[in-house]
């Protein structure tokens, strides 16, 4: 199973909705549909445990990209690099000692992107970066307080490493857990792990990611060529080629989410600020996201563009703190800033996102995970209660919801008021 986000949280970059086009074309087609923009350049991570296929999954998408029109540029793990230059384990026996090695790690792999970033920008053509790893990944070897320590001595901070390097973390799951049987450490001199081993790795590496608005875990229910498309699969969405679309799940829930952290493990926390722009062009909306935790945030310009064919086109981009403010100043007068309390967790292996809308009027929960089609199951966590599925439902995208007033739920929440008061009205009156 592959879950992530819900595509609307997504992160700097260029996607596409249900544009159907013929292969071979892509130049044209961006040139086309964003004639003043440069060419884009897609950041993906992958990751994941011992023997979870992410070398040929690299090789994949390398040969898959190639013909339809990228270039793909793959990042070398880095810490493969300072091992094979010399750097031994055995050099970081004391707390300081692997702080360092972490700092360094960090600083080669933060290089090595830029570098091939880069590259694919003087390049000019459409770019896909396959990252071996990023930088989250190191935050799986040590304690979170030395992780902590590290970041702060290094002025670093995990939203801004985690949230906005990235177009899509990809997690591969090792297979030890769900193909045991495949599990093997023949191929690779430097893995020495057990299977037990192997699967807490694994764990602790996606944990690790927990809250990037694109994280995909792509497990092993299946045989290894399906896990191998899945990715393919997953890659061409990214950039907004023809392939089958990830449904996004909505529903409408209540419950004691204070149980969510002992109940599903690791959380991760956001405040998020979501404020619809106005627009004074037909087929256009736009709005901007702040998100972060600790007072440190990162933000994200959305367009979203409806062509005379009624496809969809949306980019997103990242931007500073100025410039959210410049365009705040935009904000339609006749909507309100969303203001959530974003919890982002996994639970049965899948990925979800819980937000709670503050200033709606009824209050409103939506829960949110992304699936293959709308007909796949779903092990719901057992702390919510669904009070209804709202999957593709307009009246509960942004747009809708950030509407001064919202009349259908508003008279939907007052027709229970009135209901509740009715019977316990009557209820006195037979006393």
């Amino acid at each position: 199973m592959e879950t992530s986000t819900d595509q609307s949280e997504g992160t700097p970059g260029f996607e596409s909705e249900n544009f159907l086009r013929t292969e071979g074309s892509l130049r044209n087609h961006f040139t086309t549909l964003i004639s003043d923009a440069t060419a884009p350049i897609f950041r993906l991570v992958l990751t994941g445990g011992p023997c979870a296929g992410k070398t040929t999954a690299m090789t994949i998408i390398e040969e898959r990209m190639r013909t339809r029109g990228f270039r793909t540029f793959i990042v070398p793990e880095a810490a493969s690099l300072l091992i094979s230059g010399g750097f031994m384990f055995g050099d970081i026996s004391t707390d300081e000692r692997r702080k360092g090695f972490q700092a360094c790690l960090l600083k080669t792999q933060l290089s090595l992107e830029e570098t091939f970033y880069n590259l694919a920008k003087v390049c000019g053509q459409p770019s896909l970066l396959v990252c071996d790893r990023g930088v989250m990944d190191g935050s799986a070897y040590m304690p979170r307080h030395l992780w902590l320590e590290m970041l702060g001595e290094n002025n670093w901070n995990e939203i801004e490493l985690r949230d906005q390097r990235y177009d899509a973390v990809l997690h591969l799951v090792t297979a030890a857990d769900g193909a045991r049987d495949f599990y093997t450490l023949e191929n690779n001199e430097s893995r020495h792990e057990s299977a037990e081993e192997a699967i807490g790795m694994d764990r602790r590496l996606r944990t690790s990611w927990l809250g990037h608005p694109r994280l995909r875990v792509i497990d092993n229910r299946s045989d290894f060529n399906d896990k191998m498309n899945r990715v393919i699969s997953i890659v061409c969405n990214l950039v907004g080629l023809p392939q089958i679309p990830e449904v996004s799940r909505k529903f409408v829930v209540q419950g004691d989410f204070s149980m969510l952290g002992a109940t599903s493990g690791f959380i991760q926390e956001f405040d998020v600020d979501q404020t619809i722009l106005l627009v004074n062009r037909d087929g256009v909306d736009e709005s901007v996201r702040r998100r972060g935790s600790g007072g440190v945030f990162s933000y994200v310009h959305r367009q979203r563009r409806t062509g005379s064919s009624g496809k969809v086109l949306e980019i997103k981009r990242g931007i500073n703190e100025k410039e959210y403010l410049t365009l705040l100043q935009h904000a339609d007068p006749h909507r309100k800033t969303l203001r959530m309390k974003r919890r982002c967790f996994l639970y049965s292996d899948q990925y979800y996102v819980l937000d709670e809308i503050k200033n709606m009027f009824p209050p409103l929960s939506l829960l949110r995970t992304q699936t293959e089609s709308i007909g796949t199951e779903l092990d719901l966590p057992p702390f919510v209660e669904v009070e209804e599925d709202v999957t593709n439902r307009e009246d509960y995208s942004v747009m809708n919801l950030s509407t001064l007033v919202a009349p259908q739920r508003k008279f939907e929440y007052e027709t229970r008021l009135l209901a509740n008061h009715n019977f316990l009205t009557k209820g006195a009156e037979s006393l």
